[in-house]
């Protein structure tokens, strides 16, 4: 849908690449649901489904790599290394062969966006990258195939990660204060005769005494 307020045409690829995926990681049980996928599309006006195999992409003798050196730093790549070098190097191939005007990457990935973005502007592709808003669930969730994964249990307890986020962010309501203690004044005569009004907050330091005149003419000269 944002890809057709930008262009005439939608293209969509669709491509689990392997070179993302480290050793340990999910490639296998990874969801896929290429009939679901094509629906989704066709309701959107999609003209073209691009699903490549990794054969296709990949053939023997393949030996390039692209990488974005300072953003893949950090963050996810930390965790995950390679990571970002698969991504950039299926993102360049994808970009060759389909050759768009503007592609559409999504926030929730968001260090992803950044790479792709500094990846474009380096090789001097013809394409510009436009940033889709996160889509969530009614709870907060940020919509994700790898939700699938998830057990019962852990999805009840997902939307929290998006509430502390939101919290720290400054942009979730934060629970009201309860009242600060009530202070309370009292009137009391010096040695000199002079009244003088003091109060005590029950906060202060060690009970200290706080007092002032109550107006310039009844101070004593």
């Amino acid at each position: 849908r944002i890809a057709a307020q930008h262009a005439d045409a939608l293209v969509v690829s669709i491509f689990v690449n392997p070179l993302q995926f480290g050793p340990s990681e999910d490639l296998a049980r990874y969801p896929r649901d290429l009939p679901g996928d094509g629906a989704k599309c066709a309701e959107a006006g999609v003209a073209l489904l691009y699903c490549p195999t990794a054969e296709q992409l990949y053939p023997p003798g393949f030996q390039t790599r692209v990488e974005v050196a300072s953003l893949a730093r950090g963050l996810c790549g930390e965790r995950r290394p390679g990571h970002f070098s698969g991504v950039c190097t299926v993102v360049a191939k994808l970009l060759n062969v389909v050759g768009p005007c503007v592609a559409v990457f999504g926030a929730k990935d968001y260090q992803q966006l950044q790479v792709i973005r500094r990846m474009v502007v380096d090789l001097d592709q013809p394409v510009q990258i436009v940033s889709g808003p996160i889509v969530r669930e009614a709870d907060g969730v940020a919509m994700s195939s790898r939700n699938a994964h998830l057990t019962a249990a852990e999805r009840q307890q997902a939307p929290c990660l998006h509430a502390a986020s939101a919290i720290r962010s400054g942009y979730w309501p934060r629970p009201a204060r309860p009242p600060r203690a009530r202070r309370w004044r009292a009137w009391t005569t010096s040695s000199c005769g002079t009244r003088r009004r003091w109060r005590r907050s029950p906060s202060c330091c060690r009970g200290a005494r706080c007092w002032r005149w109550p107006s310039t003419s009844a101070r004593p000269g």
